[in-house]
């Protein structure tokens, strides 16, 4: 479990990255799949990443739509 911690720390990071930096807009759905995809992992540490961002008021979850960043 520590191991999936660890990546989704560095997920949530890189996320995190590109959304400050601009790179992702305000308003771009961020979709699970695709960023398993992109990360070449499952989606659970991606959601754990996106649950992350969550708290720290960086996207937000709407029900059965997904991720979005704020």
């Amino acid at each position: 479990m520590v191991e999936n911690s660890e990546l989704a720390r560095r997920i949530a990071n890189e996320i995190a990255a590109q959304i400050l930096s601009g790179e992702v807009e305000s308003g771009a759905h961020l979709s699970t799949h695709d960023l398993a995809t992109r990360f070449a992992v499952s989606r659970t540490p991606v959601r754990s990443a996106l649950s992350a961002l969550e708290a720290q008021g960086l996207v937000r979850q709407n029900r059965n739509r997904g991720y979005f960043v704020e």
